[in-house]
């Protein structure tokens, strides 16, 4: 018998890339219905529906918003990722500003319980 290892690093790269992608149910399949997203000092947003418009309603102030992983390191037996990552926020006037950041993300199972983004957005006002 096979057995079938996760592949956490690769869960994460999938999940940033379906993000930009602007995939529409992107959170309804790669989050749990619990889950809890935590962004810079922000209060916590617990749900997976709230999560999904409080990072709709982030991104709608951009022309587009991309992130470019330079690192992951996965920990299969904590269940946990963390990601380097350059966000590249378009404006809509063309500016381009692109901040290095990172995140932590927690899974259960397959599916991510916990999401943790540290970004200085300083420079974005």
């Amino acid at each position: 018998m096979t057995q079938t290892v996760f592949d956490y690093s690769a869960a994460a790269t999938d999940f940033y890339r379906e993000l930009d992608s602007n995939e529409p149910d992107v959170f309804e399949r790669r989050l749990t219905i619990d889950a809890v997203f935590a962004f810079n000092d922000y209060d916590p947003v617990p749900g997976r529906d709230a999560i999904a418009a409080f990072v709709g309603d982030w991104k709608a102030n951009f022309a587009s918003l991309t992130h470019e992983i330079i690192r992951v390191t996965a920990d299969p037996v904590q269940c946990a990722v963390g990601v380097e990552l350059t966000v590249a926020y378009q404006f809509p006037d063309g500016r381009v500003e692109k901040i290095k950041g990172c995140s932590f993300l927690d899974f259960a199972g397959d599916r991510i319980s916990g999401y943790r983004v540290y970004v200085d957005t300083s420079r974005l006002a």
